[in-house]
């Protein structure tokens, strides 16, 4: 009988420590989940509305820098791909392109095509934008 208690015991334990481990698993994803959600946010797109960046800018402060070449494209192309590209979303774009020609003069070419594309999805020419996108990234990666 005290051989049987001890084997239920010594299972309990196991089972115990199996799910001690699983919890702190869910919690390193949760964890890992939280550091990428906090990411997304820190990017002007999903911060501010396209009135509140073009606002800021207009405003003398400071929204974009070049580190936010790269996710803007990503998240562009996933709007056009999805259908979920809006004509407010060109502000975004504009105001990439806007704000920071004047900062990097030797970007200015790829600069010019992004708030070009702004204008483009502002006007709803949602596959013009994505051309000049397309030539864009291009021109970006060639540098």
């Amino acid at each position: 009988m005290r051989k049987l208690t001890m084997l239920a015991l010594l299972l309990l334990l196991t089972a115990c420590a199996n799910e001690s481990t699983e919890d702190d698993k869910s919690k390193e994803v949760k964890a890992s989940a939280d550091v990428v959600t906090a990411k997304a946010e820190d990017v002007p797109w999903e911060k501010y509305t396209a009135q509140e960046v073009y606002d800021l800018v207009e405003g003398g402060k400071e929204v974009y820098s070049l580190e936010y070449a790269e996710p803007l494209e990503e998240e562009f192309f996933r709007l056009y791909e999805a259908g979920e590209l809006t004509s407010e979303w060109g502000n975004y774009l504009y105001v990439f392109g806007a704000e920071l020609t004047s900062k990097h003069p030797e970007k200015e070419e790829y600069l010019k095509l992004i708030a070009n594309a702004g204008v483009s999805v502002k006007n709803e020419n949602y596959d013009e934008a994505k051309s000049k996108m397309e030539h864009a990234e291009a021109l970006r990666d060639s540098n």
